[in-house]
């Protein structure tokens, strides 16, 4: 197969001969154009998660000074460190509560989500 956009493209797959998988990619591409879903009867609908930002993640913030460290509120501090000119401390926040900071418009915060698993409850 040759397109304008996409060059020569080749599509094969286990038992299909050229043209029924041809056939079955355009279709797929069609649907996903004309926003068409499939249907997957197997699938469960009454078993579907519940989400939400009530999660605590362990963080490094950083910053030059306190006022800014003190903007996030940490349920739980595991380490602290102060200097002259900087400043950093690590442990859990709610996620709810770290979402609700604009990091864009802190130059002088910095923060990592550091990698231990998050916790529903502290």
């Amino acid at each position: 197969m040759e397109a304008s956009f996409s060059d020569r493209q080749l599509f094969f797959g286990k038992c299909a001969g050229s043209f029924p998988t041809a056939s079955a990619v355009l279709s797929d591409i069609s649907a996903i154009q004309y926003d068409n879903k499939y249907e997957y009867r197997k699938a469960e609908k009454t078993n579907i998660p519940a989400y939400t930002d009530e999660f605590y993640l362990k963080i490094y913030l950083g910053a030059s000074n306190q006022e800014s460290l003190s903007s996030i509120p940490f349920f739980q501090l595991d380490e602290l460190f102060q200097s002259k000119d900087y400043r950093y401390q690590t442990g859990w926040v709610k996620f709810s509560d770290l979402k609700k900071i604009d990091f864009n418009n802190q130059d002088d915060l910095f923060f990592a989500v550091l990698p231990d698993s998050f916790k529903i409850e502290l």
